[in-house]
């Protein structure tokens, strides 16, 4: 977790406690993003006002970290500082080692991700103020500036394949990239609007999205395996703000402008986040085919979640709800397992883990909780 304090918490469950570490740097100010990186088991990106941070916490990286400063400062000129650092104090992370990472003009960095191909060590970086995107090689210490007209990019998405690089602007459109070649395909967006949020499918050719300030669930698919196969954009679903009814028979409002999508890694369950709302919204989601889309919905609603938290007292331990507290990011758990697990960070600093298990179609309409 990122705090306004410029430090990173990161928590790891050992038996059944939490143990938190921090990670803190004088070039980690202004945190806007981060994201893990598949099967690495301890790298961590973090985007801030001038750069990227990449932190390293295993124990073995003690050893290699000087070397790859060295390198990284010698053989790469855009690659303007990369510095390695060790906190001593007990507070911070015992065997943290960060290296930085920056591009000439590219600063307030918007979205970092991950390339999740298998040995790759690619990282992709936007910024709010220009529409270069950068990628990082952190393994060779090489950096590849991708350069298009407007304004600044705001999110970044891999394909689970690794083939694909999604990028939204301020500008008025969007991008899809094929990764081998660095080419891009551009894609336009209603008149004022910019991308809110987005995630792929599984099957690397769908990809949610919605827009900001709007209440509406897009799709864009394409059609082929290559850049130049048609892209089809629909839009699924609109989610305007109503009320239900919870089994204590409080009625709850949920719905609205949408604030986050998130899918989890086998493609069957889309959680939707709101601006208003304090239930999250979750849609069992059916891609067989698109030929199907004019036949069958691709999302139904499946249920609602809202948060709850523990009441001690000295005889009882009790699960209430969360009222008026409203949910501020959501995300799926990356490895696909029977069950899926989904974190739910909270406006009052809550987080909580949801684990619901997937079903059988004929289910899948059922109401999971409230």
């Amino acid at each position: 977790m990122a705090h306004k304090d410029n430090c990173v918490y990161v928590y790891k469950l050992e038996g059944s406690v939490w143990v938190c570490k921090v990670l803190k740097h004088k070039f980690m100010l202004d945190i806007t993003c981060l994201e893990w990186k598949q099967r690495a088991g301890g790298t961590l990106a973090v985007g801030c006002r001038k750069g990227v941070c990449v932190w390293n916490i295993h124990s073995s990286m003690e050893n290699t970290s000087n070397q790859h400063e060295t390198d990284a400062t010698e053989r790469v000129s855009a690659l303007i500082t990369s510095q390695t650092m060790k906190q001593p104090s007990p507070r911070y992370h015992p065997n943290a080692w960060m290296t930085y990472y920056r591009y000439p003009g590219h600063e307030h960095i918007s979205a970092v991700a991950w390339d999740p191909t298998p040995g790759s060590f690619l990282i992709a970086a936007a910024s709010g103020t220009s529409n270069t995107l950068v990628i990082y090689d952190t393994l060779l210490q090489q950096t590849k500036p991708l350069k298009r007209y407007g304004k600044g990019n705001v999110l970044l998405r891999w394909s689970p394949d690794g083939e694909w690089l999604y990028s939204a602007s301020i500008s008025g459109y969007s991008r899809v990239w094929e990764t081998r070649t660095w080419t891009s395909s551009q894609f336009l967006n209603p008149p004022g609007l910019w991308v809110q949020s987005a995630c792929w499918a599984p099957d690397n050719r769908s990809l949610f999205y919605s827009m900001r300030g709007k209440s509406d669930i897009y799709m864009l698919y394409r059609t082929g395996d290559t850049l130049r196969s048609d892209h089809l954009d629909w839009k699924l679903l609109t989610t305007p703000a109503i009320q239900v009814n919870t089994t204590s028979g409080e009625k709850v409002t949920t719905g609205g402008v949408i604030k986050e999508l998130s899918l989890d890694p086998l493609g069957q369950r889309l959680v939707v986040a709101y601006e208003d709302s304090e239930l999250l919204n979750l849609y069992t989601v059916n891609l067989t085919s698109p030929m199907i889309l004019d036949k069958k919905d691709v999302l139904s609603l499946h249920g609602y979640i809202r948060g709850s938290e523990l009441h001690l007292s000295e005889k009882a331990i009790a699960l209430k709800p969360l009222n008026n507290v409203r949910p501020h990011h959501v995300l799926y758990a990356g490895s696909a397992s029977k069950d899926a697990l989904l974190a739910v960070v909270y406006e009052n600093n809550l987080i909580t883990f949801v684990s619901h298990a997937y079903t059988s179609e004929s289910d899948s309409r059922r109401r999971l909780y409230i």
